[in-house]
């Protein structure tokens, strides 16, 4: 009896649609990738199979050695068309996803994990009787050289960041990321986001028949899309896809329970307010203008903190605390540096004369409010002097202050005027940047105040000190 060889396995990839050279590279690409294993799941046996070679005929693509029974998930979602849930092709399609949860405990018991769905690499036959999955890195592969529209869609049940659950926006491939075995609450999830899909899918049909992005992060519930879906299914879908974890089992249930529901409809209750539409997309649509306008929301912070400032500078420059009022020259010099190491501003503005002294309070000005902008990040200000050797944690520190001042009078007359040497220190990266400063400061007493009417300063030398594990 002469043996016939298996059917082709399409790829979809015709020298009509690609060109030579990315023939080429895909021919060139599959060698690798096809003697992965397929997972045949029949009744309560798992069998392994896997193709064995590249075909092209008429122009397109094939895999040939092992054949493929079914429709792929890809075929039954373009054909679906229910509008509403009650209907033979909704109990059609649930049907086919209880069958899909018990083959994918059948694939976990001789695999170790539960599969990752992508919905061309899934093949289901009519009656359900076999499920056939395709090595993910294959499919993966192929996925490359289709178009973006068409990737979105293949990938959406997937698209699940397996260290948190969260959705991923990363749906062109998933090589590397998405290569292991997910647990059973990912696999919950995939699971519920293909029935999402399925479910939504008239709605993202607009009025010329032109599907629109199946990909986005708005997830809305499903009983404002679907009246007559069970409040149960809506529900639990709702929580899975907000990250509930859920077990297959229960799902699985409440899936069954669902399809074999009588058809009246349910007594009519209130949507949650969190859950309506327009509080789900109102929601999104803030959560994706902040992700995107971050760095512009951030320039609107400081300069809104900046205009806080100067708004309050005013206000107080209307009643001025007197803080100098009886003090001596030296004790005025000395209310300076304490100013400088407390980023005191006010005490700046009264120990200066006027306008006198710009310089220095732009500069603390600006030190003050980076410091203040890393300390709503949860960094806590230190003064150098509170930190010992090799403590500086640049991830929970942030340091400013002077160290080391030597402070003399050099000239005692009618104006006094004062030398000070010090180490200014101020967190810069995964260091400390110390500047060793010379400065001359000139008193003069105005009004029965002394106040300093010119300040001079000269760098003697400056340095990143570096943490020691550096």
């Amino acid at each position: 009896m002469k043996k016939t060889n298996p059917p082709l396995f399409g790829t979809g990839i015709c020298n009509s649609t690609h060109s030579k050279r990315t023939i080429v590279s895909l021919i060139n690409g599959l060698k690798s990738h096809i003697p992965a294993s397929i997972h045949v799941v029949s009744g309560d046996q798992v069998s392994l199979d896997s193709f064995t070679g590249i075909v092209t005929e008429k122009g397109c693509i094939y895999l040939g050695g092992a054949a493929v029974s079914g429709a792929s998930l890809y075929d039954v979602y373009r054909d679906y068309r229910a509008a509403s849930f009650k209907n033979s092709e909704t109990e059609k399609f649930l049907r086919t996803v209880i069958a899909l949860i018990d083959a994918s405990i059948k694939y976990r018991d001789v695999s170790g994990g539960f599969p990752i769905l992508l919905l061309n690499s899934v093949y289901v036959t009519e009656d359900h009787s076999k499920i056939t999955y395709l090595p993910f890195s294959l499919i993966d592969y192929l996925n490359t050289f289709y178009d973006d529209v068409t990737r979105q869609i293949l990938y959406y049940p997937a698209m699940i960041d397996q260290a948190s659950g969260e959705k991923s926006e990363k749906h062109s491939t998933g090589r590397g990321k998405m290569e292991k075995l997910v647990d059973e609450h990912l696999c919950s999830q995939i699971l519920a986001r293909l029935m999402y899909l399925f479910f939504t899918r008239n709605r993202r049909l607009d009025g010329t028949g032109m599907e629109q992005s199946a990909y986005d992060s708005r997830v809305y519930y499903l009983k404002t899309e679907i009246e007559d879906i069970p409040k149960a299914l809506a529900d639990t879908l709702w929580d899975i896809m907000h990250g509930k974890q859920i077990q297959l089992a229960l799902l699985r249930e409440t899936i069954a329970s669902s399809a074999t529901k009588k058809t009246e409809l349910e007594r009519a209750e209130k949507i949650p307010f969190s859950r309506r539409r327009n509080v789900v997309s109102f929601r999104a649509g803030m959560a994706g203008f902040f992700t995107r306008r971050w760095k512009v929301l951030l320039v609107i912070l400081i300069l809104f903190g900046v205009a806080l400032y100067l708004l309050s500078d005013v206000m107080r420059s209307i009643r001025r605390e007197d803080y100098t009022a009886g003090l001596a020259p030296r004790q005025v010099v000395e209310l300076y540096f304490t100013a400088i190491n407390t980023l005191d501003l006010n005490v700046l503005d009264a120990i200066y004369y006027k306008r006198e002294g710009k310089q220095v309070k732009n500069e603390l000005s600006t030190v003050f409010v980076m410091l203040k902008m890393e300390s709503a990040f949860g960094k806590a200000l230190v003064h150098p002097d509170e930190l010992t050797e090799g403590e500086f944690d640049p991830q929970l520190h942030t340091v400013f202050g002077i160290r080391d001042l030597e402070l003399g009078l050099i000239q005692d007359d009618a104006v006094p005027v004062f030398r000070a040497r010090y180490v200014r220190v101020i967190s810069s990266g995964e260091g400390l940047h110390e500047t060793v400063i010379e400065e001359t400061i000139q008193l003069q007493y105005i009004d029965d105040h002394w106040y300093i009417t010119e300040s001079e300063r000269s760098i003697l030398s400056e340095g990143l000190r570096m943490r020691e594990d550096q």
